[in-house]
């Protein structure tokens, strides 16, 4: 797994978490 990929998952997680 690259750091773009994590990095992009993160941000993925908070946008859901956001969105909830």
């Amino acid at each position: 797994m690259t750091v773009v990929v994590r990095r992009r998952r993160t941000e993925r997680a908070a946008m859901q978490a956001a969105a909830t």
